[in-house]
C-alpha cells in the first residue's frame, strides 16, 4: 500500500511540473539574436540602416498605440536615419528627458521597439 501512495506522489508531483513549466513549449533563440547583435556592430551606417528598418516596420504596427499628433510626430522623425539615430540618442538613454512629442509610455515603448 506505501508504495501505490509513493507512486501516486511522484505521478502528481510530474503531472504538477508538466503543467506549470513553459520551457518545453518555447524554442530556444537565443543563438541568433547573440549572433545578429555582433554583426550590427560592424559599422555605424549598418547601425543606421538597422535603426530605419526598425522605425519603417513599427510604423506598420504602432498606430494602435499612440494618438493622431504622436503618430505625426514618429512619421517626422521615422523619415530618415539621422533623425531617428538622434531620437534615440537623445529620448532612450536611461538617464533620458520626456520627449514633449510623446507620452511617458509612448517614449518607452518606441525605445524599446528601436533598441531590440
Amino acid at each position: 500500500m506505501r508504495n501505490w501512495i509513493i507512486l501516486a506522489i511522484l505521478v502528481a508531483l510530474a503531472y504538477y511540473l508538466y503543467t506549470k513549466s513553459d520551457s518545453v513549449e518555447k524554442p530556444v533563440n537565443s543563438t541568433p539574436s547573440a549572433v545578429e547583435s555582433t554583426t550590427d556592430t560592424g559599422s555605424a551606417n549598418t547601425q543606421m540602416d538597422s535603426l530605419e528598418a526598425k522605425a519603417q516596420s513599427l510604423k506598420a504596427t504602432i498606430d494602435a498605440k499612440l494618438s493622431a499628433t504622436e503618430q505625426q510626430a514618429f512619421n517626422l522623425i521615422a523619415q530618415s536615419k539621422e533623425k531617428v539615430k538622434q531620437f534615440v540618442d537623445e529620448y532612450c538613454a536611461p538617464s533620458a528627458p520626456q520627449s514633449s512629442s510623446f507620452s511617458k509610455e509612448s517614449q518607452e515603448y518606441i525605445c524599446k521597439e528601436l533598441q531590440n
